[in-house]
């Protein structure tokens, strides 16, 4: 069995293959988004951005990112965790 799922794998061109990891990612920063209300339903489109003076979950969230990403920049182990 472990023939044909390769042999199936091998069919999906990288390309694509990289491309649904992207969409996944991209969905999945938005509905954390949407969590924190950076985000939000608005009536002029479908979305609009949240409240970022008064809301400070967003704020929050944004510097958790931000030492995220200097954590990963510099290597540390488990910064992602």
């Amino acid at each position: 069995s472990l023939g044909v799922i390769s042999a199936i794998t091998n069919l999906v061109p990288i390309s694509l293959k990289l491309a649904i990891g992207v969409g996944i990612g991209l969905l999945c920063a938005f509905v954390g988004f949407q969590q924190v209300n950076m985000v939000v339903r608005s009536d002029e489109g479908l979305i609009g951005p949240g409240d970022f003076v008064n809301n400070p979950e967003i704020l929050l969230s944004l510097g958790g990112l931000l030492f995220l990403t200097l954590l990963n920049a510099r290597r540390v182990p488990g910064a992602i965790i």
